[in-house]
């Protein structure tokens, strides 16, 4: 039986299309930014500078949508995967608060698509996304039960439990705050970019495609770098680095994107990106030899 050629092109179009689809779920954007005298500082030697660090939960921010991979992912396993790839770049976790060099402030979780009117109606709106910033009554609490020192992970062992309490604290009260009214822009980094773009006469590909990412439910990972002995007790801190990494999650699931977002962590920690890139995470293959067949028995 055959097809006309029609019928036969428009299916490979299709598969094509399909193909490219279900490639693109593996893609990892990120917007990287660094203090470039840190990052000098960092990759002058090869291998890079040593630093040790604790990280501190921030908040978890979850669509409408059911997802129990989100949900049931832990702040631990989420700081294990990162911790694992930034390793490659020299980053270790540290023994106790008051050895550590830096704090690294995570975000996580599903961006919110805000369908406005215009874009139903198929408008173009030049000037910033208006979708509307998360509301704090659907973020999860900043503060888990029991003491501020549990915001920080460094283990699970007695040893790590005697942190430096009243420095935990402050940490704990100077960024208690942090994207508390944070939109699904400033989740994923665009705000900056999309701003500078949107002074241009016509709307590029690169800031239509970030528009669009506004419009589906992303996972998104954020990771804010702080210099823990330069820190000034009553003052507000800023980054000497930041990671945005998203990803789509229809068609995922979260285990996936974490490993995946990680993954591609270790390439731009303590970095700076051309504006919005986009990553393909390699794929990690395994090897199995067998050695000479053995038979035990011969069933009839």
């Amino acid at each position: 039986m055959s097809f006309p050629r029609q019928v036969r092109n428009l299916a490979t179009l299709c598969f094509l299309l399909f193909a490219r689809e279900a490639a693109a779920d593996n893609n990892v954007c990120v917007i990287a930014w660094a203090d470039p005298e840190y990052t000098q500082r960092k990759f002058a030697t090869n291998p890079p500078l040593l630093e040790k660090y604790v990280f501190m939960k921030g908040r978890r921010f979850e669509s409408f949508t059911r997802d129990d991979s989100l949900s049931k992912r832990s702040f631990l396993d989420i700081a294990k995967t990162i911790a694992i790839e930034i390793a490659k770049n020299n980053y270790q976790p540290a023994t106790d608060v008051e050895s550590a060099d830096l704090l690294l402030l995570v975000h996580w979780g599903t961006t919110t698509p805000r369908v406005t009117v215009d874009t139903l109606r198929g408008r173009t709106d030049v000037g910033l996304p208006r979708d509307e910033p998360h509301s704090p009554l659907d973020v999860p609490d900043f503060h888990p039960a029991g003491d501020t020192a549990s915001d920080f992970f460094v283990d699970d062992t007695e040893k790590y439990r005697q942190f430096a309490f009243e420095q935990a604290e402050r940490a704990t009260d100077s960024l208690r705050d942090d994207m508390r009214y944070a939109s699904n822009a400033n989740l994923l980094g665009y705000t900056p970019i999309l701003r500078r773009l949107s002074r241009a006469a016509f709307a590029s590909t690169t800031e239509q495609s970030m528009r669009d990412d506004l419009q589906t439910e992303r996972y998104f990972i954020i990771v804010k770098a702080y210099e823990f002995k330069k820190w000034i007790p009553g003052t507000r801190p800023k980054p000497v680095w930041t990671l945005n990494l998203n990803m789509r999650s229809p068609g995922q699931n979260f285990n996936r994107a974490i490993a995946h977002m990680s993954q591609v962590a270790a390439q731009y920690a303590g970095q700076n990106s051309n504006d919005l890139e986009t990553v393909i995470p390699a794929v990690k293959h395994g090897k199995v030899e067998l050695g000479p067949l053995k038979v035990i028995s011969v069933v009839d």
